[in-house]
């Protein structure tokens, strides 16, 4: 039941022109077609073929080889100089061989087996679109001893596949939809040198990359969605997939200080219940005295300020010698181990951390 099949076609056309050794024009058009798709797809740049659907996704490019200029003749420590720029489009199919269709799972009932719903059909679920936008130069000097490439890109994610939230009477917690889009904005560094180039050689590079996304659509203001115990917030005019939950302010020592503060929270059955010693003190940012979904905030951010590497190699004949370093900056990381193994919620092993834990009235932990 787990099997299936599905039909995907790409068409490549790409044409190249050179003029003077120097300018440098390219044209390229992907046609794309998948099975994948609805049957209702309206979409300016689609055509149906044999009951599928095919996407144009083209592109254009342009290169100037500055280095090949008369009044770059006298520069002689440049070996390389180019200026380039590109646009494009390309497309993703990303969402599973039966998604935009209706179909039905086997479902078990107290011994008895039966069909039931699996989906809410969408037939105008279609591709998910990037515009790519792409300003680069290349150069390399001192008899490629040193080389450079440094790029700044825009990317726009348009028809983005959204898990869009739908009324739970429906008997499903989402739909699968294209009403998403996000832009993305960043920088692209890569050096490389050899610094030592006698018997032994050495050669080193390093690269750097930064990017920033933007939600700008989404079905609703701000959808919140759960993965390992964690919630994630991504809302219009804000970054993708923000850390969201309770800010915290250390332990309750003593019942006397947790009545004080008379925070409350509610249980399964919508009673407020009072905190007590040894209860987490959470930021109750209304000032409602109830601790609740309203009092959840940003707490963290995924997405890393800059990520890169640096790799080196050194060679002496036929031997060498090879070493990479990655990196990134700025990230929070969501310590799910933690979770599982201090959480004292399951019958797993705990570590020592444990031991720790608030026992007493008046205990400091």
């Amino acid at each position: 039941s787990q099997l299936g099949n599905w039909n995907w076609l790409d068409i490549y056309l790409n044409t190249d022109y050179q003029l003077k050794n120097r300018y440098f024009f390219s044209f390229n058009l992907a046609v794309d077609g998948s099975s994948r798709f609805g049957s209702n797809v309206a979409e300016a740049m689609t055509v149906t073929y044999n009951v599928y659907k095919y996407a144009f996704m083209p592109s254009v490019a342009a290169g100037w080889l500055i280095s090949s200029e008369n009044f770059m003749s006298g520069v002689k420590f440049i070996d390389l100089l180019k200026l380039r720029a590109s646009y494009g489009l390309v497309g993703n199919d990303d969402i599973g061989n039966f998604t935009s269709q209706q179909y039905y799972v086997s479902q078990n009932l107290l011994g008895m087996e039966g069909l039931v719903r699996g989906n809410i059909g969408n037939p105008a679920l279609k591709w998910e679109n990037v515009a790519k936008m792409n300003l680069g130069i290349d150069a390399s000097m001192f008899n490629e001893r040193l080389s450079f490439s440094f790029d700044v890109f825009r990317n726009h994610s348009d028809n983005m596949i959204i898990y869009q939230p739908i009324n739970s009477a429906s008997g499903f917690s989402y739909a699968i939809t294209n009403s998403g889009a996000m832009k993305t904005i960043g920088f692209d560094l890569s050096v490389n040198g050899r610094l030592i180039n006698r018997a032994v050689k050495w050669d080193m590079g390093i690269t750097l990359s930064h990017s920033k996304n933007e939600i700008t659509a989404l079905p609703v203001n701000n959808m919140v969605t759960q993965y390992a115990g964690a919630s994630y917030l991504t809302q219009v005019g804000n970054v993708a997939n923000s850390f969201f939950g309770y800010k915290t302010n250390g332990i309750f020592t003593t019942n006397a200080d947790a009545a004080a503060a008379g925070l409350t929270v509610r249980n399964a059955a919508g009673n407020l219940i009072p905190l007590q010693g040894g209860d987490v003190k959470f930021v109750d940012v209304n000032g409602d005295k109830v601790i609740d979904s309203k009092d959840m905030q940003v707490i963290g951010n995924p997405n890393p300020d800059f990520i890169g590497s640096i790799s080196n190699v050194v060679s002496w004949k036929r031997l060498s010698f090879d070493a990479l370093i990655t990196f990134s900056k700025g990230n929070d990381i969501y310590n799910y181990t933690r979770n599982v193994l201090e959480s004292e919620s399951g019958w797993l092993n705990q570590t020592l951390n444990v031991n720790n834990r608030w026992r007493a009235d008046g205990q400091i932990t």
